[in-house]
């Protein structure tokens, strides 16, 4: 009796085992991918799509249709929901995790094996990001800061959102106009080479750190009268002052010969990446991107929704209203000056201009091979 009960334990015992040794192989099956070393991550999903790196208010301006792009309908949503002159500031993309250390590295980069990955430290079990990249798939993973343990590499892609707005600390209407799309549509602008927005005069330490380092901006190109935006010993700064809109047709000489150098300087690839502004980065500044923008070919409705981005950058009442209007009618102005000027369309009038103040077709191909890139 006793060996039959012997028997029947041991039949029990072994029967258990194989259940736990059964759950530890289920268990590792189903959750291997997300936990390593006691670092579990936890968002973005593993594969997550279409994380967008732009703020509600700008996505929704962004889908406005082409008829509502009106100084009137901005200046409405403007007044309804920017405030603190945030309007335009990037969403905050979260990467969280779980884990007991007391200090963790974060590896984020392009390729799967984190071989160009940037690090971040910190003590918390989260990261904030701003600066991320539209259209683009990333991986990461976490480290504990005394190598002990790990987590696994997670990948998520952000939602092609056309335009970047960036994060200068101290300066406002900051944005990489990297993604706009070609006319036909094969080829965008590489982002992370030509930023524009306000002047430089209330720039942090911590904004110098994010113009040089975050950015990695080589050249300033400033636009404005010398006494509006100061020079900045941390980087080179070009200043080349110009006029704007209608006024490109009758100017001096030197701030026709201006305009033409501006467009030289972004012909050298040795010069990026490149930021330029003038005071509040709207008219000198929109006309300068207007140029570049026809040079690369870029679609007529994306000159014009990157044109009238600004306004979400601020909610002063003055610049909302005349200041705006203004800008609307100046730029109404300048296109229909632009569609008499030659024998083409606007396009190509621009291009027939900018030869005939010195730019060069090898110089506007050099732009082109510089700033373009297939999707």
């Amino acid at each position: 009796m006793k060996t039959k009960k012997s028997k029947l334990i041991l039949v029990i015992c072994i029967a258990v085992a194989a259940l736990l040794a059964a759950s530890a192989v289920l268990y590792f099956t189903v959750f291997q991918e997300h936990v390593l070393g006691g670092i579990e991550l936890v968002s973005p999903k593993k594969g997550a799509k279409d994380i967008h790196i732009l703020n509600d208010i700008v996505l929704e301006y962004w889908d406005f249709p082409d008829e509502k792009l009106t100084a009137s309908e901005i200046y409405t949503l403007c007044d309804a929901k920017c405030k603190d002159n945030h309007g335009q500031d990037p969403a905050i993309i979260t990467l969280e995790w779980q884990g007991t250390s007391y200090e963790y590295i974060v590896k984020l980069g392009k390729k799967s094996d984190l071989s160009d990955a940037v690090e971040y430290v910190t003590k918390e079990t989260k990261l904030e990001l701003s600066e991320l990249y539209s259209g683009t798939k990333y991986y990461w993973k976490v480290l504990s800061a005394d190598g002990k343990c790990e987590s696994y590499t997670f990948n998520f892609k952000t939602a092609y959102d056309s335009v970047r707005t960036v994060l200068i600390d101290g300066v406002i209407n900051t944005r990489d106009i990297g993604g706009l799309k070609t006319e036909k549509g094969s080829k965008r602008i590489k982002q992370g080479m030509v930023y524009r927005g306000a002047g430089l005069t209330n720039i942090t330490e911590q904004g110098k750190k994010d113009f040089t380092g975050k950015l990695g901006i080589k050249t300033e190109l400033n636009l404005a009268d010398e006494h509006e935006a100061p020079k900045n010993k941390t980087w080179e700064t070009k200043d080349l002052f110009i006029t704007c809109y209608e006024a490109i047709f009758n100017t001096s000489d030197e701030y026709r010969n201006n305009l033409r150098d501006c467009i030289k300087l972004f012909a050298n690839k040795d010069n990026y990446p490149i930021y330029f502004h003038c005071m509040i980065g709207r008219d000198r500044t929109g006309t300068l991107g207007f140029f570049i923008e026809q040079i690369c070919g870029i679609s007529d409705t994306d000159i014009k929704r990157e044109f009238f981005l600004t306004p979400l950058a601020y909610n002063d009442g003055s610049y909302m209203g005349d200041g705006f209007m203004w800008q609307e009618a100046s730029m109404k102005t300048f296109r229909s000056l632009l569609k008499t000027y030659g024998n083409g369309n606007v396009r190509e009038n621009s291009l027939q201009y900018l030869r005939d103040i010195g730019v060069t077709d090898e110089e506007m191909d050099n732009i082109r091979d510089i700033l373009l890139e297939s999707y």
